[in-house]
């Protein structure tokens, strides 16, 4: 589950992401799994969200994590979170013959 929300006001104290950048949130409770399966599911999630970040609009985007996640292929978590971004409408299109990762103009909120 993908929740999507739109930031106010400027930067805050010790905010990494600069205003224009999309921010990236993990909610993954103790009913997951072991702490061994939470932690690996955050660190496929943010590898996954780095090469979606240069085309998600400046948003602050949080994802909740559920059970079935756990065990899953890294290519069918970073799917779901593609899926997830773009029928939310804050993630831009591929330009055709772009690397992966690379920037794309639009996908404004």
């Amino acid at each position: 589950m993908v929740h999507v929300c739109e930031r106010e006001g400027g930067a805050h104290v010790g905010q990494r992401g600069g205003p224009g950048q999309a921010r990236l949130g993990l909610v993954v409770a103790r009913a997951v799994g072991t702490a061994v399966e939470r932690n690996r599911l955050k660190r496929q999630i943010r590898v996954a969200w780095r090469s979606l970040r240069s085309r998600t609009a400046p948003v602050d985007c949080v994802v909740v994590v559920r059970k079935p996640a756990v065990g899953a292929a890294f290519s069918e978590l970073a799917g779901h979170l593609e899926s997830c971004l773009q029928s939310l409408g804050v993630l831009a299109a591929l330009t055709p013959g772009a690397p992966l990762g690379a920037g794309a103009t639009g996908g404004s909120v």
